[in-house]
């Protein structure tokens, strides 16, 4: 009986024990005043993880700290208006997160954003030709030439809020309840919070030279320095015993690499096994390695060298023989390893720190020395002359350093304008949202599909889409 007794008393349930609020999150205390703390916080996303939740959680409540709560303080002492401002959002990320999962994203990667910057490339550089050639046109008002946006000017890196703010406004009343969106107080603010904080402040900074070079910079990870290899002379072999290490050595070696190529081929077959199956009703192929190919020969302006050219003709042939394969390859290395939670979590840490560094608002947009920035573009192209093998980059490039370094250069010039990039930033907002909401140009008969944007629009096609967009409304000028 004791037995039992003792046995009871150790099942008994721990009771919680609260803590001192001011010991709770931040994002919990402004966002969940209410909610009790041995409640968990509801998930945002369906298929995120706690650590991506949290970081959107973070990133919210100091936005709503920071552009809703200084003047609505002042208002009233009611509390209750963040969170409900703070449910209306998490509302829409759901929302976008359904249609993320339902849209093409290979497409909109390997194909249209691809396309994007492969245009992007060599407009630039025509744009650079006919400044060569008329030295009264500026490179950005050539560039605007080629690629005008309703929403751009030439020479300048200021984007129209009004684009901004009715594109969100289709967000809105796409990802909105019937309820929120006939709050028109809440959905005003909203509007305004993703308008001027989040965009406003992501994409002119996105523009940058100086900012685009310091995150390839970080995403290439330090250098390794020269590669001089030493030589060091060996004794001459003397004795038996010596040869017959050397002969076990060499033995043990080929069964080292034999066991290597027999692991690798299991891996390979182990991952091909792993693949998706293709649907019947799925088209057959999506060339995305071409289209990769294609932005590598534009990048990299293999055209323009003879041995490259035909280099790239060649493998060329070779990837639209294993298209198929490559396409499904492709698909699988996006959803499981780019587009991962953990790596949406760094993007939603990282714009976090950007906007608000220290938890407040970042001030404008203050451009490094340009000493600073010099060097940061020359420890760049260093990292690229070093990126490629020596004999790839020897037949591809040139046999000469100066070759690598002037191909290195003409990688990054393209990116050094940011009247330039701008164009590029928003034609990729662009499609995005054209990919999330087809509706945008589905609506409309004088916008053309989401794949259109992969062509080129003569200008009086691109005059006689603004002349439509101020009849239709919104929906034309994602066109450009």
């Amino acid at each position: 009986m004791s037995g039992l007794r003792s046995a009871s008393l150790h099942s008994s349930p721990a009771v919680y024990t609260p803590v001192p609020i001011s010991t709770l999150p931040f994002y919990r205390r402004l966002l969940f005043p209410t909610l009790p703390q041995a409640t968990p916080t509801p998930p945002i996303f369906a298929h995120g993880t706690p650590e991506l939740n949290i970081a959107t959680y973070e990133l919210l409540a100091v936005i709503l700290r920071s552009h809703v709560s200084p003047w609505y303080t002042r208002l009233t002492k009611d509390k209750t208006f963040v969170p409900e401002i703070a449910t209306v959002i998490v509302h829409v990320l759901r929302e976008v997160e359904r249609r993320a999962l339902a849209a093409d994203l290979p497409l909109l990667l390997y194909t249209t954003s691809s396309t994007l910057l492969a245009q992007h490339y060599a407009d630039y550089r025509a744009a650079q030709l006919r400044h060569a050639l008329s030295p009264s046109t500026s490179v950005a008002e050539g560039f605007h030439a080629l690629q005008p946006h309703i929403a751009l000017t030439p020479e300048s890196t200021a984007i129209n809020p009004e684009y901004l703010r009715q594109a969100v406004e289709f967000v809105l009343r796409a990802c909105m309840t019937k309820v929120d969106w006939q709050a028109e107080t809440e959905r005003t603010i909203v509007r305004e919070i993703l308008v001027n904080p989040v965009l406003g402040g992501i994409l002119p900074r996105l523009a940058q030279p100086w900012f685009l070079f310091g995150l390839m910079l970080s995403a290439m990870g330090k250098g390794k320095g020269s590669k001089a290899s030493k030589f060091t002379p060996k004794a001459p072999v003397t004795s038996m015993r010596q040869m017959l290490v050397l002969l076990i050595g060499a033995l043990h070696s080929l069964t080292s690499a034999l066991h290597s190529v027999v692991t690798l081929m299991q891996s390979i077959s182990r991952f091909l096994a792993s693949l998706p199956t293709r649907k019947q009703d799925a088209p057959q192929t999506r060339y995305y390695a071409s289209n990769l190919l294609v932005l590598v020969g534009t990048v990299l302006d293999l055209s323009s060298r003879l041995v490259s050219g035909l280099l790239l003709s060649y493998i060329s042939i070779i990837v639209a023989l294993l298209q198929p394969l490559l396409d499904r390859i492709l698909s699988y290395v996006l959803y499981a390893y780019i587009l991962t939670p953990a790596h949406i979590t760094t993007i939603v840490i990282r714009v976090n720190a950007i906007l608000f560094p220290n938890g407040v608002p970042a001030p404008p947009t203050i451009e490094p020395p340009h000493d600073e920035q010099v060097l940061t573009r020359q420890t760049l192209e260093a990292r690229l002359v070093d990126a490629l093998p020596s004999a790839l980059s020897s037949i591809i490039i040139g046999p000469t350093t100066e070759a690598r370094t002037r191909t290195a250069h003409d990688i990054l010039q393209p990116l050094s304008d940011a009247a330039c990039n701008v164009h590029l930033v928003m034609r990729l907002l662009d499609a995005i949202l054209l990919s999330l909401f087809p509706e945008l140009a589905a609506d409309s008969p004088a916008v053309p599909p989401p794949s259109a944007l992969l062509g080129s629009m003569t200008e009086e096609a691109k005059l006689d889409s603004d002349t439509e967009s101020n009849k239709e409304g919104f929906a034309t000028p994602l066109s450009h």
